[in-house]
C-alpha cells in the first residue's frame, strides 16, 4: 500500500481543460462510490495530474469511509509485487482477506503492473474482489 498524502486534495488540483473530464469523473466516483465510473481509468502524458487525483479521490473517499475500511491507493508494479511475494511466502490468503476488507482500491501507473504466469490469478481475483462487490 502506498502512503496516502494528505496535502493532495480535490481542493487545491490545478484543473484545465487537459483534466477536466478526469476530474468531473474522479468526484463523481467520490459521490457515489462503486456506483458511478467502476472502474475508472484515467489515462494521460506526464504532469498532468493523475497520481494527484487518485490521491484526492483516495482522501474524498478515506473521509467518507472513516473507520469502515482500508482505502488501497498502490501502483501497478507495487500491486503485482505483492500478489508475487504473498504467493512465494504462501500468504495469498492473506492478501486476499486485505482486499475483501478494504473498501476501494486505486492504481496509479497500471501500466507498470507486471502480470506472469504465476501471479495471473491472485491478481485477477484481487481485482474481481473489488469489481464483483461494487467497490
Amino acid at each position: 500500500m502506498s502512503a496516502l498524502d494528505k496535502e493532495m486534495r480535490f481542493e487545491n488540483l490545478l484543473v484545465g481543460s487537459y483534466n477536466r473530464f478526469a476530474h468531473a469523473a474522479a468526484t463523481a466516483a467520490a459521490s457515489s462510490p462503486g456506483d458511478m465510473y467502476n472502474p475508472l481509468f484515467i489515462n494521460g502524458g506526464p504532469g498532468t495530474g493523475k497520481t494527484h487525483l487518485l490521491n484526492s479521490l483516495a482522501n474524498e473517499l478515506a473521509s467518507k469511509f472513516e473507520g469502515g475500511g482500508e482505502i488501497w491507493l498502490t501502483s501497478g508494479s507495487r500491486f503485482s509485487s505483492a500478489a508475487t511475494l504473498a504467493l512465494r511466502a504462501g500468504k495469498s490468503e492473506e492478501l486476499s482477506a486485505f482486499a475483501a476488507k478494504a473498501r476501494a482500491l486505486l492504481i496509479d501507473d497500471l501500466h507498470l503492473m507486471e502480470v506472469t504466469e504465476a501471479n495471473r490469478t491472485l491478481l485477477a481475483n484481487l481485482l474481481h474482489a473489488f469489481l464483483d462487490k461494487g467497490k
